[in-house]
């Protein structure tokens, strides 16, 4: 299995931290790979995030570089979104409810379960519970 290396010469910054003491930062590898974005904590490459803004990976970057420390401002201009959406999303993120995280990053499946089975699913369960 073939090792993945990067060139470091070839990365470069496309975020600055707002903050003195913010170790993240975001990198591009504008040779190798220019589809990916690589988020760093130091010299710690923590996650590779495809540079495609419909991708939910993409979207979750945005919400975790606000969380981090980046400016609105900065985050809007180079991911191409406006600062509310990525405000909400951030506030969303770090709430931590998984329902809601689905919801607004648009993981909710359109099952095929309708009101009326969930009901009777949640009330037969409720029901086997209590006779055990």
């Amino acid at each position: 299995m073939k090792e993945a290396t990067m060139n470091i010469e070839s990365l470069q910054q496309v975020l600055l931290p707002c903050k003195s003491d913010c170790n993240f930062s975001l990198h591009v590898d504008r040779l190798e790979n220019p589809g990916h974005y690589y988020f760093y904590l130091g010299v710690i490459l923590i996650d590779t995030v495809p540079n495609d803004r419909s991708h939910v990976l993409y979207k979750l970057l945005c919400a975790r570089l606000r969380l981090a420390g980046f400016r609105l401002k900065g985050l809007s201009k180079t991911f191409d979104y406006c600062e509310e959406t990525i405000s909400k999303w951030s506030k969303v993120l770090s709430r931590g409810d998984a329902k809601e995280i689905a919801k607004v990053f648009g993981l909710v499946c359109k099952g095929k379960i309708t009101p009326e089975v969930e009901s009777y699913i949640k009330k037969n369960t409720s029901i086997s519970k209590k006779t055990k």
